[in-house]
């Protein structure tokens, strides 16, 4: 019996990476006898991903958000129990991770109605590492403003490093013996010539010739050291202060981070100094230990609280960042600027017409979901080249094969990425660039 296998990626270990490799590789991973399904989710420098959580705003077919859980669970377990029946499946989401308090068993049951094959696989990181990592990238991307100490005191993110809690919440529906758990420590993947993506097709059983696939670097997440992860901190800080939201904290941040990635010869030491190691020892000693007896094959799993590290002091190379860090925020001010002058000039142009014409998308990829998500832009109908999507629907809008389009009836919005052979297609059925129709590629109608 095939099974599904679902990826929960607990923050701060490779999962954008793992998601990466297995978008790249569906082909070949179907020739394998595996599916990663495209659901057309794809998220800025990161790519592309098929999450479940995260696709909680699909449509029905009257093209009405689905907002009750159960029917869009029932609607997704469904789907997914017919998707099985060809190939195995895997299925990776971040978003998982933070649902297990809430409704993740719920999903679980639900699934086990229509196929009752299915692991999950999560790999869980040594918690003072962790937490260090996942507050560095809240200050860096969001607007977490308080201090490591402040933030390693929150009992709702401490909640969030309670590997044992988490993972007997699902064991609990799925049973132990389909819970895979593994380490997250690059040293333990150092046999394997592809690190963690090597380590995850091997624990899943997928017997993928990894010599035929794609391994592309995608975007490089670095953390912001010392100085610069300070200085975005206190710049998180006086945004909240001023009641600036998080959207425009991200947009304006953009600068320190810009001017931290540039700085390579720059670095300091952790920011978790050895009563907070203390203190998070404590907290999770206990289950640790029970983590490791029940899913790690007794496999050390402790902080080490006696660890000696460099821990992270203001010094004379503050004002040099900040200086830095300053002009990047002006260069990345005007940046945003262009963005949102050409972002409204694209909006112009849509809702001028259709005043007169109904709008149409040519191209049934992931733009159609930033479009429709981001952007609230429903179109009539979806025209896309690809005769085998014909007569299927995406977020219940029709897609159709473009034998002719009048010009006089649709405005189209071209949703691919080598939009030249639409052009033409458009320009032979008599549609006059701008009047009738717009590329997205000639405009930043993206804010991110």
């Amino acid at each position: 019996m095939n099974k599904i296998v679902f990826h929960i990626g607990t923050p701060k270990t490779a999962t954008t990476t793992i998601q990466r490799f297995l978008y790249d590789n569906r082909t070949v991973l179907s020739d394998c006898g595996w599916s990663y399904p495209d659901l057309y989710l794809k998220v800025d420098k990161v790519g592309h991903f098929n999450g479940i959580i995260r696709n909680g705003n699909i449509f029905n077919a009257e093209r009405n958000a689905i907002t009750n859980r159960g029917e869009l669970w029932d609607g997704i377990c469904k789907y997914l129990g017919e998707l099985v029946k060809d190939k195995n499946i895997i299925i990776s989401d971040e978003d998982f991770y933070y649902a297990n308090y809430m409704y993740l068993p719920d999903f679980f049951r639900n699934l086990k109605k229509h196929h009752n094959n299915i692991q999950v696989i999560i790999y869980v990181r040594i918690q003072d590492k962790f937490l260090e990592s996942l507050w560095n990238q809240r200050v860096k991307f969001h607007d977490e403003y308080r201090t490591i100490d402040e933030f390693c005191n929150d009992e709702n993110v401490l909640k969030i490093a309670d590997y044992y809690t988490i993972i007997e919440t699902i064991s609990s529906v799925l049973g132990s013996e389909n819970i895979i758990v593994k380490t997250y420590n690059k040293k333990r993947f150092e046999g394997y010539s592809r690190g963690i993506v090597e380590d995850f097709c091997r624990s899943i059983g997928a017997d993928i010739d990894l010599n035929k696939c794609l391994f592309n670097k995608g975007f490089d997440n670095k953390s912001l050291v010392g100085d610069y992860a300070e200085l975005k901190r206190v710049f998180n800080e006086s945004c909240g202060e001023l009641g600036i939201d998080s959207w425009r904290i991200r947009k304006y941040g953009l600068g320190i981070e810009e001017a931290g990635a540039q700085d390579n010869n720059y670095h300091s030491g952790s920011f978790i100094n050895k009563a907070i190691k203390e203190r998070l020892f404590d907290r999770y000693h206990e289950n640790n230990l029970k983590l490791s007896e029940k899913y790690l094959n007794k496999e050390p799993f402790l902080i080490d609280k006696n660890e000696n590290c460099n821990v992270y002091e203001k010094n004379e190379h503050f004002e040099i960042a900040a200086i830095k860090s300053l002009f990047n925020i002006i260069l990345e001010q005007q940046k945003i600027i262009s963005r949102i002058t050409s972002r409204q000039v694209f909006l112009d142009k849509i809702n001028e017409a259709k005043k007169n014409k109904k709008i149409a998308f040519w191209g049934a990829g992931p733009y159609c979901y930033n479009l429709i998500f981001e952007m609230n832009i429903i179109p009539e109908v979806i025209y896309d080249n690809d005769m085998n999507k014909s007569g299927q629907n995406l977020y219940g809008i029709p897609i159709t094969y473009p034998e002719k389009v009048n010009s006089d009836q649709y405005f189209v919005i071209i949703t691919v990425e080598k939009y030249e052979q639409v052009e033409k297609q458009l320009k032979k059925m008599g549609f006059i660039d701008s009047r009738d129709y717009i590329s997205l590629h000639f405009y930043e109608w993206r804010l991110t």
